[in-house]
């Protein structure tokens, strides 16, 4: 980029005074919101404690060989009910933070109404960088 190219685009005020369109473009956006406490959850253990115990049980009837017991379809249903909020408690501990959730979505529109702009002036390609969560690690009262 030569000199006069540099000076004017240090001239701009706004991204309404670029011309953007086939461009590629990087927004850099505040995204800094309020999000919902964290909250720690009980050791998986803890909580589906009966299940594991059952699943052991079962996996030691199969090795001795033992004859297997019976079950009725409501019991089924009841197990595999048990073993999808076992499955979904086992992702939500690998993943916590998606437990969380904002609470202002202003800075969010914002930003919206930024993104919008760019792709109606035809950008070729929009590169946001941001980070997303509290300032410092709190939120403002």
């Amino acid at each position: 980029m030569d000199a006069v190219a540099f000076e004017k685009l240090n001239r701009k005020v706004s991204i309404l005074d670029i011309d953007i369109s086939d461009q590629e473009v990087v927004l850099r956006a505040d995204l800094d919101v309020p999000l919902t406490p964290f909250v720690h959850f009980k050791p998986i253990e803890e909580e589906f404690k009966e299940l594991i115990e059952q699943l052991q049980e079962e996996a030691t009837q199969d090795a001795t060989k033992q004859k297997k017991v019976k079950k009725t379809k409501k019991q089924l249903e009841d197990e595999a009910e048990q073993m999808a909020r076992y499955e979904q408690a086992k992702k939500m501990r690998s993943e916590p933070w998606k437990t969380r959730q904002i609470l202002d979505h202003k800075l969010l529109k914002r930003t919206e109404v930024s993104l919008k702009y760019l792709q109606e002036k035809l950008a070729k390609r929009i590169i946001v960088l941001s980070s997303l969560g509290e300032m410092c690690g709190r939120t403002e009262l």
